[in-house]
């Protein structure tokens, strides 16, 4: 479709005889200048840094100086961010109550932004992305209902917990709805064997037992798009709690496929004391941008190149290459990663990266037309608005070409996973870890005193 030629976005119509046009394009033109810079303001890079190198250090309550210090910058558009950031450092202060109320705003304002207005649509188009309220990726806003669970899960609270999950499950139906079959992030293998977890250690082993089959489903999906190993402790799950609910062809089917080498679970529930060590790994990467020249017609139908911003994301290594739990008696238990995080961003974003390209190219055309009639409007009134005028137009548009890299970059890199059952009583537990990058590191160590039948959760953060 051609685009057609429309009058000027900065001036009105073309013909201007108004003896203060020099004044009003001035002044138009410094509202739009102002308004581009003011995209600079939010929850920029420089806060991220900081809260990237708090993290790195395990400094929480520096960290959250630096939000409660910020919390000016994340105003407006980035409101979000700021409930992302601050509940993700009270989670890792081990504040889960304070967590929980961040985590809570956090969800209001993404109901509340679910539908975008047509006054933002209008503004990003005419400026940037970065002028809409930012509502967070797909994934990001089913992690606020997974950091959630796990504050709960944390205190011990099952209840709590159960309610985080059926969350879970309603949202990850709703983007199912949303995007059909097509659709790179629909299932959450993580959130789903929490939520079955969570039922598990309540007693509620029918509901465990549905989600433990989401999970090895997701968990497959992971695997052929992701590479990732399916976590074998799901396959004692499924035959566990298929054994005891009595569902026996079930039972013999998972049998067949996973083989004879599993020990046979009892007929009957057994509530069994266990650890859960949940590992946050590494730290996610941010988005950048990346320009590009992208050919389109001038008003002469004589090509012209645009430069137009949209953003990207480099990977970035996880801290770990393997991680196992070993308790005073010699068990040993192997962590598998069950949620990778920033391969999910990755081709999340990939997805919708030709849909961005697009809109950015439309919207640099639109500013390169507004700026060649405001141009052609300036020179009517002399040669010296008319430099002006093309100065401050190209400044504008250089300045306003941004992409959107807001992100939740305060999530770990990826989260893996100990399953560790263990006879009530008091242990310690040694962590061995092994670097990314090869070699051993320093042991982790922790005390757990579990009660009979106790399924406790806790957390491990390993930044780098």
């Amino acid at each position: 479709m051609a685009i057609k030629k429309s009058k000027s976005l900065l001036t009105g119509p073309v013909r201007v005889y108004n003896p203060g046009f020099r004044r009003y394009v001035l002044s138009r033109l410094a509202v739009c200048f102002f308004l581009s810079l003011g995209l600079f303001g939010c929850a920029g890079t420089r806060v991220q840094e900081q809260l990237e190198s708090r993290l790195t250090v395990k400094d929480y309550a520096g960290g959250l100086e630096v939000i409660d210090k910020a919390q000016g910058q994340y105003a407006g558009v980035d409101a979000l961010l700021y409930y992302f950031d601050k509940g993700s450092f009270e989670q890792r202060a081990g504040n889960y109550p304070v967590s929980n109320q961040d985590l809570e705003q956090a969800e209001l304002l993404i109901d509340d932004l679910y539908d975008k207005s047509i006054t933002e649509g209008m503004t990003s188009f005419l400026v940037n992305d970065m002028t809409m309220a930012y509502a967070g990726e797909d994934f990001e806003q089913v992690a606020v209902n997974i950091l959630k669970t796990l504050n709960y899960l944390y205190l011990g609270d099952l209840q709590g917990a159960q309610i985080e999950a059926r969350k879970v499950n309603n949202r990850l139906l709703t983007l199912s709805d949303k995007y059909g079959k097509e659709a790179i992030y629909k299932e959450d293998a993580f959130a789903r064997y929490l939520s079955a977890f969570a039922y598990e250690a309540g007693g509620e082993y029918n509901d465990a037992y549905l989600d433990y089959k989401n999970a090895y489903q997701a968990f497959e999906w992971y695997h052929a798009h992701f590479g990732m190993d399916i976590p074998p402790f799901i396959q004692a799950d499924l035959l566990r709690l298929s054994r005891w609910l009595g569902f026996d062809d079930e039972y013999q089917q998972w049998r067949e496929k996973f083989g004879e080498s599993l020990p046979e679970p009892e007929r009957r529930p057994v509530r069994q004391s266990e650890v859960l060590l949940v590992i946050y790994d590494g730290l996610m990467p941010p988005k950048r941008t990346r320009f590009v020249e992208a050919p389109v017609l001038d008003e002469t139908n004589h090509p012209y190149l645009l430069k137009v911003a949209f953003p990207v994301i480099k990977p970035r290594q996880p801290a770990l290459a393997a991680v196992r739990c070993q308790s005073e008696t010699g068990v040993t238990a192997e962590g598998y990663v069950v949620q990778p995080q920033e391969a999910i961003a990755i081709k999340n974003l990939n997805q919708r990266i030709g849909l961005i390209t697009v809109k950015a190219i439309a919207r640099a055309t639109a500013k390169y037309i507004a700026s060649v009639q405001a141009r052609k409007a300036a020179r009517t009134q002399g040669e010296g608005v008319g430099l002006l005028v093309a100065l401050a137009t190209n400044v504008y548009s250089v300045v306003s070409e941004q992409a959107d890299t807001r992100c939740w970059r305060t999530l770990p890199n990826r989260f893996a996973v100990i399953r560790m059952p263990m006879p009530p009583g008091r242990h310690e537990l040694t962590i061995q870890l092994e670097s990314f990058h090869g070699g051993a590191r320093p042991n982790e160590t922790m005390i757990v005193e579990l009660k009979k039948g106790e399924k406790k959760v806790i957390p491990l953060y390993i930044p780098q």
